[in-house]
């Protein structure tokens, strides 16, 4: 229901906003757009500060799907011009999410963001969401440290694993991700929201550049993490300014991880949120007892699930 509406808004709202050269040059390339019945109430291209990349791409793939005459480069076409418009008419963006968009999707589509006349769109994000990259869209992943680097708020989700290319019949494994998503961290200027869903793969990488951001990093949240072959958390436990940490249904925690934690002072970090199945590392739930000034007799801080807990299925939001 959510896409068809997005669909009805792209076609009703944001292409009568393209002026008579756009519509000329869409028309060179064989896209015949429909006349435009009436001017728009609003200038809704000037309205885009928040922008979901895979949403906006599907409407326009749909709308693409029933041109009388489908050409093979109409969606990079229509896209290109939009966003465009969106840079000329607004301003470049607060916010970007970034989601897979499945093995049928060639970088292309995605690269057009790292265009010279559209890059700009995208350098003043504050607020960027990404959400676990297929192989083949590597390339944007690659740009984005040099592109984003004002981004406030982090969200990472659903990365799942390494991914596993043939040479020669043989199984490769391709790390290019995780050291993108390291690169990525490393180039803020002042990121202060870090937070990761339901991922099970480059932690290590992640937060060991978390020490680059230990100035300004305020919130860290951690929700079906699964922090196996982490190793040691030592650019968390350089991130002495924090205020509010939480961990939520994560698993792999030992007790080699949290020992750089121990010791440490983090004199304005209020609280440390444990919501856990099981009895989990005790010796994370001591440190997280000590920091929240509880006994270390005590669990009172700690939320421990003792009914079935399905990591694998879980959803959060």
């Amino acid at each position: 229901m959510l896409r068809k509406k997005r669909i009805k808004e792209f076609s009703q709202q944001l292409l009568p906003d393209l002026d008579v050269e756009e519509r000329r040059d869409l028309k060179l390339k064989g896209i015949k757009l429909p006349p435009v019945s009436q001017a728009p109430l609003f200038n809704y291209s000037s309205l885009i500060r928040h922008l979901d990349y895979g949403e906006m791409l599907y409407a326009v793939e749909v709308w693409c799907s029933n041109l009388p005459k489908k050409r093979p480069d109409s969606v990079v076409s229509i896209m290109r011009v939009l966003l465009r418009l969106f840079l000329n008419n607004a301003g470049p963006l607060s916010s970007l999410k970034l989601a897979t968009l499945g093995e049928n999707y060639n970088d292309e589509k995605c690269m057009i963001l790292t265009e010279p006349e559209i890059k700009n769109l995208i350098t003043s994000v504050r607020t960027l969401s990404l959400d676990g990259f297929d192989y083949n869209q590597q390339g944007l992943l690659t740009r984005l440290p040099d592109l984003c680097q004002n981004v406030e708020h982090l969200y990472l989700r659903g990365w799942y694993g390494h991914q596993q290319y043939k040479v020669d019949d043989i199984s490769q494994t391709n790390d290019s991700a995780a050291v993108s998503l390291r690169r990525l961290i490393k180039a803020q200027k002042n990121l202060k929201t870090f937070d990761m869903i339901n991922c099970r793969a480059y932690l290590g990488y992640m937060i060991s550049a978390l020490d680059t951001q230990s100035i300004s990093l305020r919130s860290m949240k951690f929700r079906l993490v699964d922090f196996k072959d982490c190793g040691p958390w030592e650019g968390l436990a350089s991130c002495m300014k924090l205020k509010n940490l939480e961990f939520w249904f994560c698993k792999g925690i030992t007790h080699k991880m949290i020992k750089p934690l121990l010791g440490k002072i983090f004199s304005e970090l209020e609280e440390v949120k444990l919501l856990q199945y099981g009895i989990g590392c005790e010796e994370f739930n001591y440190w997280a007892n000590n920091i929240n000034g509880i006994s270390s007799t005590s669990n009172s801080n700690i939320c421990t699930v003792v009914d079935e807990f399905e990591f694998e299925n879980t959803i959060i939001c």
